[in-house]
């Protein structure tokens, strides 16, 4: 019986994007003052002018850092070596801070300078660079510039510490923004975990002095946006009870100001949805996520990527709750929206894919669901480059859907990879790696490596028990998959409270004919069976038998495993 979860697979929160340069500007600078080692920035700009006059207006919030700028309207093939040859001289100190800029003088824009010389070796000099100089290295890039370093050069982007976006305009600004998200380069994403931190408590610093003020003299837009920022930082973090009541805020902001039938108050809710999902609060999600799809269909019509969006979260919490056949045509009809919208390789329709796969998998169909997982992938490491979160998770599904497949040797690697990246991306901490420890470990235990799989279920187990709490569903799923490899090694006492408590968690989590609460209650039964009480094995093999039956129907694997352990039991008993 399968004891793992499936990938986190709704969408992110919407990423901030309208912050003014005076913010992002103090927010580089701050950055640029936190740093006491090699720190990458991305610093977006497509105005020259306005470009200069920020480096002016930097130089002044960092009067004590010696700031050296290295323009470069001529072509060079090697960042690193031209930065070494500035350092260098036997009298020749680093700086503290590096701006380079000028690159769009020569730099074309289009796939052709994706494999520039310059761009390949930005990735080749990625490792080198902290070599080089303890400081800050800002690399000013316009909008063509940063899609060429970031598709040419995605390991030298992964190392970034920040990206900063100035804009001339309103509409300049929104389209950088939506650049940024296409790129995979948005929000928090790209940030570490310290940063990330440090990013929070700036902001909870800025709320608090706003809240301070008058409410007539507050600026409800800024006020607003940094509501929003904070909770999508707080979010990434894993710190929802943190999130919620900005997310809340900012939604009543918003249903006064605009009316409740806004598609920003369809935003809003969508975002107070994802995080209510994440802390499993199912039934108070989905009556707001209808109401974002009523509004989102009604402002744009039934075909806009907005309204697909909503479909992707609305069908996600369907199938959270069990209810596969509702779930998969709303998958189908975000998936055949994006594909005619946005084209057949953008990132949201991997997002699609991807969700469309797991439920495929979900309801056995695994030779339907292969092919757009490895089409899901190839989009992400396209879109995002080779250690993206993003594709983290698409090759933990692609190797989930193999090991279900009994490939194994295939999986591994996967496996292993994508506990890597979310590793170095999310911090050894977050619950997304407990969900790869978990894959992993279950992969281990099936290949009989027990004494390599048992420390990675317990580090996962304490990840969610800190992170979500000790009744989470995750954590029902990691003391399931602990007590199965206990039983393996004949410690049965120890496994038996782990299984009971599993249970005491799905029930309360999902109610008593989810088929969560039925893998418990296979799992219980098992145990029980191994220490000869048959007589407690049996209505729990019936109950897990009838919710699998209701829920899948009698062909199903899970339907036809539960109906064999029942009948072994019966037969021990002298009952057929």
């Amino acid at each position: 019986m399968s004891k793992r979860t499936s990938s986190p697979f709704t969408e992110p929160l919407a990423p901030f994007s309208s912050t003014n340069n005076e913010e992002q500007l103090a927010a580089l600078a701050r950055a640029i003052g936190y740093a006491r080692e090699f720190v990458l920035l991305f610093a977006l700009c497509n105005d020259n002018d306005l470009r200069r006059d920020l480096i002016r207006r930097l130089r002044e919030f960092i009067p004590s850092k010696v700031v050296q700028e290295i323009p470069l309207f001529e072509k060079v093939e090697s960042l690193y070596h031209r930065m070494a040859m500035e350092f260098a001289g036997p009298k020749a100190k680093p700086p503290d801070v590096c701006m380079v800029y000028g690159l769009e003088a020569w730099l074309p824009a289009g796939e052709e300078s994706e494999t520039a010389p310059f761009v390949r070796n930005l990735n080749a000099a990625r490792n080198h660079f902290p070599r080089l100089f303890s400081g800050a290295l800002v690399l000013w890039l316009s909008d063509h510039l940063l899609t060429a370093v970031a598709r040419g050069a995605p390991d030298f982007c992964s190392v970034r510490s920040g990206t900063y976006l100035f804009a001339a305009t309103p509409k300049e600004r929104f389209e950088t923004a939506g650049l940024l998200q296409v790129l995979g380069l948005d929000g928090v994403a790209g940030l570490s975990i310290e940063e990330k931190r440090r990013r929070a408590a700036d902001l909870e610093d800025m709320l608090n002095e706003m809240e301070r003020q008058p409410e007539a003299e507050r600026d409800a837009g800024r006020y607003r946006r940094l509501l929003e920022t904070a909770a999508e930082t707080y979010y990434t973090l894993a710190e929802y009870p943190k999130a919620e009541p900005l997310l809340r805020r900012a939604l009543a902001i918003d249903e006064t100001s605009y009316g409740p039938d806004h598609p920003k108050v369809a935003t809003a809710l969508n975002n107070l949805v994802l995080l209510l999902m994440a802390m499993n609060r199912l039934g108070e999600a989905e009556p707001l996520m209808r109401r974002a799809l009523e509004i989102d269909e009604k402002s744009y019509g039934p075909n806009h990527p907005d309204v697909a969006k909503v479909l992707n979260n609305l069908a996600a919490l369907l199938q959270t709750t069990n209810r596969l056949a509702e779930a998969e045509p709303l998958y189908r009809r975000a998936l055949a929206i994006d594909e005619k919208s946005l084209g057949p390789d953008h990132p949201k329709v991997a997002i699609r894919l991807n969700n469309l796969a797991e439920l495929l998998r979900a309801t056995n169909r695994l030779s339907e669901a292969e092919p757009l997982c490895r089409r899901a992938l190839a989009i992400g490491e396209k879109s995002y480059g080779p250690d993206h979160p993003t594709v983290a998770i698409r090759l933990s599904n692609l190797a989930e859907l193999l090991q279900a497949t009994n490939r194994l040797s295939e999986a591994e690697p996967l496996m292993r990879r994508a506990l890597a990246i979310d590793e170095k991306s999310l911090g050894p901490g977050h619950p997304t790696v407990a969900i790869h420890l978990n894959n992993l470990a279950l992969l281990l235990q099936a290949t009989n490596r027990l004494s390599e799989a048992e420390p990675l279920m317990r580090r996962a187990l304490a990840i969610d028990e800190k992170s979500l709490g000790p009744g989470h569903p995750n954590v029902a799923r990691d003391l399931n998959n602990l007590a199965g490899l206990l039983q393996d090694t004949s410690r049965l006492s120890e496994a038996e409270p782990l299984y009971r408590r599993a249970l005491d968690i799905a029930e309360k989590s999902y109610g008593p004919d989810h088929p969560k609460v039925a893998t418990g209650l296979n799992n219980l039964a098992g145990l029980l069976r191994a220490t000869n009480r048959l007589s407690e094995a049996e209505p729990l093999y019936r109950r897990a038998l009838d919710i699998f039956q209701a829920s899948y129907g009698s062909d199903h694997p899970h339907t036809q495993t539960a109906r064999k352990n029942l009948d072994v039991l019966l037969k021990k008993q002298g009952k057929q």
